[in-house]
């Protein structure tokens, strides 16, 4: 009898490679998750004891790309999440009944400016779908480009051409969504000559 501790698959040094595939008591599959040399890459499948898909993704190199899918049961969907270089473009939800839920979410991808603060001195943050983003600060008129990447701790910026401030900024920040309009973050990670404008911690409001 197959336990749910078993796995069927190829390891090179103790790397996962290849499908690994894990294993309920009943003999049907817990998961089917594709590897390459120890990273996610392709897809994954997660199963209910039943036999139903319960979550399907894609990763590449350990990141989410390409569409999330959760299930409630057998046909039933949940949620489905579009991802791109593991940063949610969209969210859309559904209850229990098949009923589609109103509230949907464009994860961080938009403008973003200070709950508190002034917008003199407190910058305004544009953050887009391919993973470029930029800030301006109206105390001095200048735009600083960008890019963003999501990390195992949060979102990380680097920005590496601040001219004015003859500075760079590579910060990691812990993101909390309170709604598709406000998130909260605490700076975990501060790395390089880093441009002090922003507090450890602090919220954002959406403004496009």
């Amino acid at each position: 009898m197959l336990t749910s501790k078993e796995l069927k698959g190829k390891f090179i040094k103790g790397q996962p490679d290849g499908l690994i595939e894990k294993w309920y008591e009943n003999g049907r599959n817990v998961s089917k998750i594709n590897f390459s040399k120890g990273k996610l890459n392709g897809l994954y499948q997660e199963f209910s004891n039943s036999g139903f898909l319960n979550l399907e993704c894609t990763y590449k190199n350990d990141i989410l790309n390409g569409e999330h899918t959760k299930w409630y049961s057998k046909n039933i969907k949940q949620k489905v999440l579009q991802y791109a270089n593991g940063n949610i473009m969209s969210e859309k939800n559904w209850n229990k009944d098949g009923t589609v839920r109103p509230e949907t979410s464009t994860g961080i991808v938009g403008v973003w400016k200070y709950r508190r603060g002034s917008e003199e001195y407190y910058p305004i943050f544009t953050l887009k779908k391919n993973g470029q983003c930029s800030f301006y600060i109206k105390l001095v008129n200048e735009t600083y480009t960008g890019t963003y990447t999501t990390t195992k701790n949060g979102v990380r910026f680097n920005f590496n051409n601040m001219p004015h401030y003859r500075s760079v900024m590579k910060d990691v920040w812990n993101i909390t969504y309170l709604s598709d309009k406000e998130i909260k973050y605490d700076i975990v990670e501060r790395k390089g000559r880093n441009i002090r404008f922003a507090n450890r911690k602090g919220e954002l409001v959406r403004v496009k």
